[in-house]
């Protein structure tokens, strides 16, 4: 597991940078969302408490529950929900690949109209993740929003070049997703439901 131990001396003058609209540090892995003899493969997000909506408009999107992160809740996305059965207020129980499990009650939940996102993603307390993935300090990425999309593999070789990190723009490996999104005129909503730029 990659894990960033001096990011947070960084973060400070990546947030300084003029054209960043948010950065939120994360702690991020798999593993399984359990109800009942229900079992459901997540991707799980760590994030701070405050910042759940800060790199995608998670509050715009929620159809039920709060955003509100502590460290005994989970937020996940409709189509999870769904599969699974429950509600918020009800009780999961998360594994994660360390085999870590935890007690989670569902305190939000999304619907950012990608099935990929929306049938797979829990997002937890950053502490929480600490807890299920077994890392005492550091992070495992960075996730930077701009206010200008389009300045994301300028900004991703100044912020590589002033850190020495390893600094994704959303672009690399998009571009028929971008093609596709402009097409369909939804670019706008669709886009902030992914990193612009992803530091690991």
């Amino acid at each position: 597991r990659k894990v960033l131990r001096t990011a947070d001396a960084f973060l400070p003058s990546i947030e300084a940078m003029a054209g960043i609209a948010a950065v939120s540090p994360q702690i991020v892995g798999n593993g399984f969302l359990l109800r009942g003899q229900a079992t459901a493969p997540v991707g799980v997000t760590g994030v701070e408490p405050g910042k759940v909506s800060a790199i995608a408009n998670i509050g715009n999107r929620l159809i039920a529950g709060s955003t509100a992160l502590n460290n005994a809740t989970v937020i996940i996305g409709s189509k999870l929900a769904e599969n699974l059965g429950i509600g918020v207020g009800q009780v999961v129980r998360m594994q994660s690949e360390r085999g870590v499990e935890l007690p989670l009650a569902v305190g939000g939940i999304f619907d950012l109209g990608l099935d990929a996102l929306d049938s797979r993603t829990a997002i937890v307390n950053l502490s929480t993740a600490r807890t299920l993935f077994e890392m005492e300090q550091g992070i495992s990425r960075i996730e930077v929003k701009l206010a200008d999309l389009h300045q994301a593999e300028a900004f991703g070789r100044r912020i590589a070049a002033d850190t020495g990190l390893k600094v994704t723009p959303w672009t690399e490996g998009n571009a028929q997703l971008l093609d596709g999104l402009r097409a369909q005129g939804s670019s706008g909503d669709l886009i902030k439901a992914f990193a612009l730029i992803t530091i690991v």
